[in-house]
């Protein structure tokens, strides 16, 4: 009988945790909209939330396009540490892209939006073949694909990015 009851315990408590767990993971998004209503950051919608290091990377969109920001997360709670943005969300080229080097951070990426369906894959290099990364890319809830690349590096031009079909086909080069 004290078998059962140590189970019913173990079982009501790792309910009780599973559910606060939950419970704070469900919180990041709003807390993140929180603190980007608080620093007065114009948007829309969060497209996409990144874990980045000691904080989140939010893909935002509003009047300008497609925007990033970087927001700490620090022990007495989340912190807008800067922006950027600006990639078109429906490029006539399928293929929108924009760099940011935030050295306050240190974060270093370039991100847009592949608005071309043929587009599968995205990859930057540089001329001298250095810096060649494969982007993540990420389909939003209401289907706009967002891709980035994370440097641990500063990122100057030139860059080529370049559109890939499923095939490996080069479709958009820039």
């Amino acid at each position: 009988m004290r078998g059962i009851h140590m189970i019913l315990v173990c079982v009501l408590l790792s309910s009780v945790l599973w559910r606060c767990s939950s419970r704070e993971s469900r919180s990041i998004p709003d807390g993140i909209k929180q603190i980007m209503s608080d620093s007065s950051i114009q948007y829309d919608e969060i497209m996409h939330i990144e874990v980045y290091h000691d904080g989140f990377l939010a893909f935002y969109r509003n009047d300008s396009g497609l925007n990033a920001g970087f927001i700490r997360n620090a022990s007495d709670g989340l912190k807008w540490i800067i922006g950027t943005g600006g990639a078109e969300l429906d490029s006539e080229i399928g293929l929108s892209w924009t760099a940011s080097n935030l050295v306050e951070v240190p974060i270093y990426f370039i991100f847009g939006v592949i608005s071309d369906p043929d587009i599968a894959q995205v990859k930057t290099n540089k001329p001298d073949a250095t810096l060649e990364k494969t982007a993540k890319i990420v389909t939003t809830n209401d289907g706009t694909r967002i891709w980035f690349v994370l440097f641990e590096n500063p990122v100057n031009a030139p860059l080529d990015v370049i559109g890939l079909s499923k095939d490996g086909k080069i479709l958009n080069e820039q």
